[in-house]
């Protein structure tokens, strides 16, 4: 590394190689948002938000149409003499700065320090520059892993007569970043993986009180999921929209405890009004929402802060991201092992045809997304790029039954982009807040959704929020993980069960939770006349005793009443 350099650029650098030896740091053009500030007489100061360029052997075409979801930033403060300071930010307007990061003391007398915005830069650095990482972040300057890895600030007066890192934290991303995520790097060093202690609950804000949202029991059960139950306008989706704004909102707050710091907040909507997940919506400064991602399971498509107006998700693209985020920023959990696991769970065979679109031919054909991914990583050393075009690869999924290709249902197609989704967008310690997953879902898929959610929220130390009306989501959560809403007079309440919901039974959990529902039935009415046709209860058995016992005893007792 020692010959590599770093360079801080305005210009655009398209054609980089891994061989160029250079690592640029490209000007963003937020730079127009942060004037210089004086320090003292002497100094002043100034923040940089700049991208690292810095390719690896393992990119190609075929991954850069990926990275564009994915921009690695690295957040810079400069400090220097007021003059010098001028000069270097002169030099950005004109778009004419191209200086190594060795040469700013002696060119502009400047001091830097950095934060990397989120753990997936981290990650990428820890996966696709495992050799020069430690270094190029020391170079850097980067605070978290300089206070916790190399502990070379401890006598760094400047760092700490100046509080930089509320500076140089501007979301709730870069907050994780700071305060957790750096620990992936630690892991890449070290053998054991790193864990971060799991949210144990948080609140939802409510006009009366806050509302605690349980991740875990009295029974010791590793269910990290919150199921929320209640009628249409109970208040479900109201109060998930105010947390997400108050989070954005208060992230640098006390109001936040250290453990409700997220790597990415995840909203999956399966409802038909969904607009007011947005990422504008949720939040108008992009800046605090970096680590936000809303899925919509009905548009199908995927909100970030690149995409503020979504992109469409396919199966096929879906499968695509999972194997570019394997490739480029592998983690503790393997995401193409699972998405194995979810593809085999609707019984059908399949495969994966790798395609090459300017070939008009099949490169290769895998039997699972873990092959797939072993053909990319294997890619560039099995062809040239004189052969194909990578960029013009895709893969394409099918699905077989006895030896013919078949169709999926609409349930099958939704029960895998659903969970497809979350499985590409999840990091480590995430929240997912997920509305009515039943939705579109036969029972039996809602049951396979809640055991395969199960397993990658425990696999990446996540936890989630579920808006339903299924009592199937019910069975599966002991009950302090279950919170019934209700609304009357304009006032939203909330209780716990009084029975316990783990293992219980459908119809059980369904009067718990809609106990007037039965009353208010159409076929209650029906019952009623009946009972008011006959004088006696006698009466009624004779007249009525080839009815289903259950069914008697409901008459019975409205004869009783009237």
């Amino acid at each position: 590394m020692s010959n590599l350099d770093i360079i801080i650029t305005t210009k655009k650098n398209t054609n980089i190689s891994p061989s160029d030896n250079k690592i640029y740091l490209q000007v963003e053009p937020s730079y127009r948002n942060y004037l210089p500030k004086e320090l003292d007489n002497k100094l002043a100061f100034t923040k940089l938000d700049m991208e690292v360029i810095w390719p690896s052997k393992n990119d190609s075409e075929f991954f850069s149409k990926h990275e564009i979801i994915n921009k690695k930033i690295i957040h810079t403060v400069f400090i220097g003499p007021h003059k010098k300071l001028e000069d270097f930010l002169i030099k950005i307007e004109n778009n004419d700065l191209n200086i190594k990061t060795s040469q700013l003391k002696s060119l502009y007398g400047l001091t830097f320090f950095s934060q990397i915005h989120d753990e997936d830069t981290y990650r990428w650095l820890s996966t696709s520059h495992e050799v020069h990482c430690l270094t190029f972040l020391k170079r850097v300057k980067d605070i978290a892993t300089s206070l916790n890895i190399f502990n070379n600030l401890k006598k760094n007066e400047l760092y700490f007569k100046n509080n930089w890192s509320k500076i140089l934290i501007n979301s709730s991303a870069t907050k994780y970043a700071y305060e957790k995520g750096y620990n992936i790097i630690l892991s890449s060093i070290n053998s054991p993986v790193y864990t971060v202690e799991r949210t144990e609950h948080l609140e939802l804000i409510s006009n009366r009180k806050s509302i605690k949202i349980k991740f875990t029991n009295k029974l010791g059960l590793q269910n990290p999921i919150h199921a929320i139950i209640g009628k249409n306008g109970s208040g479900k989706s109201y109060h998930l929209k105010e947390y997400l704004k108050s989070y954005f909102k208060n992230y640098e707050e006390s109001y936040y405890s250290h453990k409700e710091v997220f790597s990415r907040i995840i909203l999956v909507s399966n409802t038909v009004h969904d607009k007011d997940y947005t990422p504008s919506k949720i939040c108008r400064d992009r800046s605090k929402r970096s680590n936000y991602h809303f899925i919509s399971n009905t548009s199908l498509k995927h909100y970030n802060n690149i995409h503020t107006q979504g992109y469409k998700i396919t199966l096929n693209s879906c499968i695509e991201d999972i194997i570019f985020r394997e490739i480029t920023r592998s983690g503790f959990f393997n995401k193409a092992n699972i998405s194995d696991e979810v593809l085999e769970m609707i019984n059908l065979n399949f495969d994966i045809s790798v395609n090459s679109t300017n070939l008009g031919s099949k490169i290769d054909n895998v039997r699972s997304v873990s092959e797939a991914l072993d053909f990319f990583k294997q890619s560039n050393n099995k062809y040239s790029t004189n052969s194909f075009n990578i960029n013009d690869i895709n893969t394409e999924i099918n699905f077989i039954s006895g030896d013919r290709i078949t169709d999926l249902s609409s349930g099958q197609i939704t029960f895998l982009i659903k969970t497809l989704s979350i499985l590409m967008t999840i990091e480590t310690n995430s929240i997912v807040i997920i509305e009515e997953p039943e939705n579109f879902l036969h029972p039996s898929l809602l049951i396979k959704f809640m055991r395969i959610l199960k397993k990658i929220l425990n696999e990446t130390n996540s936890c989630s929020i579920i808006a339903t009306h299924s009592p199937l989501v019910l069975r599966e959560l002991p009950k302090e993980q279950v919170t019934i809403f209700s609304r009357f007079d304009n006032i939203t309440s909330h209780r716990n069960p009084t029975i316990e919901t783990f293992g219980a039974d459908a119809t059980e959990l369904f009067q718990e939770s809609f106990s007037d529902l039965e009353t208010k039935a159409s076929f209650r009415d029906t019952i009623r006349e009946i009972a008011k046709s006959e004088r006696s209860v006698s009466a009624l058995l004779d007249k009525y005793s080839h009815l289903p016992t259950s069914l008697l005893t409901k008459i019975i007792n409205e004869w009783k009443r009237k």
